[in-house]
């Protein structure tokens, strides 16, 4: 007699519906990317989550033309702030934040020896009132996460990307299991391949097994994912996927596709330096894209 326990949780038999879906394949794989971006939010509706879309991939322009780096010779970020009465996000300086922090705690102590005691290198020859100067006012999260949108929304995602973002859609191990059902399937190409140079496989079988080797490989990305109708629009539109995107997977695609986006004190974006391949992609030259003042000579 059998002790083993049946898990109540797998059907015993299917049955195949005759009504009509209640909701289209669009609607529900639209409802799915929703579902998936809730994981991302606390689960406290009172106090939601508040995410900056420029903050760390945000480099300050002011700091970088004056000579100030981090200690490790990093670039001073731009942290997101949420704007006081008005309720508007903004962004300042992450040096402006500490130098002012640590104002408040010391009084007015010598100005290069607050930066080097917040973590900065300073330049010999930096002057400090005209660092002061350009550092007096935060910058309009509206105006600093547009200009980044405008700049990534022209973006082309070349074809053969097409397969791993399916992939990782339908399942964020997708790209995983993808390879590895290559994987195999050229192992079966190798065997077969041996087996026939060592004459234990006659041509036929061999012919005929390899056509299907190849089919099945060349389906391996089609096959695979049957939202492939739906997604291909965005897709082939990456200004119509971004808009999809959550607040936190769009920044963490900026993480991914920029060393740094330079803004000035007056929100002008001045300087980006982004990472391969996605430089050639937005047809940035080699050393990023420097953008002059607008108005200025």
């Amino acid at each position: 007699m059998s002790t083993s326990k049946i898990n109540k949780r797998v059907p015993i038999q299917l049955h195949l519906g005759k009504h009509e879906p209640l909701i289209s394949l669009e609607t529900w794989t639209k409802n799915q990317i929703l579902r998936q971006a809730r994981n991302h939010h606390t689960a406290k509706k009172e106090t939601p989550t508040r995410t900056y879309l420029t903050s760390q991939v945000g480099k300050c322009w002011e700091c970088f033309a004056q000579g100030v780096l981090r200690r490790s010779g990093e670039f001073v970020v731009l942290q997101g702030s949420p704007g006081g009465r008005n309720g508007y996000l903004t962004y300042r300086c992450a040096a402006q934040k500490e130098q002012g922090a640590t104002k408040n705690r010391q009084g007015s102590p010598e100005p290069r020896a607050v930066l080097q005691k917040i973590g900065l290198q300073t330049a010999q020859t930096l002057d400090f009132d005209a660092w002061k100067s350009r550092h007096q006012t935060t910058l309009n999260a509206k105006d600093v996460d547009g200009a980044v949108e405008a700049l990534v929304k022209p973006l082309k995602l070349p074809p053969e990307w097409h397969p791993a973002i399916l992939a990782y859609f339908q399942d964020p191990a997708g790209l995983r299991k993808m390879a590895g059902v290559r994987f195999n399937l050229e192992q079966k190409r190798e065997k077969l391949l041996d087996l026939y140079y060592e004459g234990h496989v006659q041509k036929a079988d061999f012919d005929k097994r390899m056509v299907q080797l190849t089919g099945q490989y060349e389906q391996l990305e089609t096959s695979t994912f049957p939202e492939k109708s739906f997604l291909q629009p965005y897709l082939d539109d990456f200004s119509t996927l971004w808009e999809v995107l959550t607040r936190v997977e769009q920044k963490n695609l900026l993480l991914l596709m920029f060393e740094g986006l330079f803004f000035d004190c007056d929100a002008h974006l001045r300087w980006v330096i982004a990472r391969a391949p996605f430089d050639q992609l937005l047809g940035l030259p080699p050393g990023g894209q420097r953008f002059p003042v607008p108005g200025g000579d």
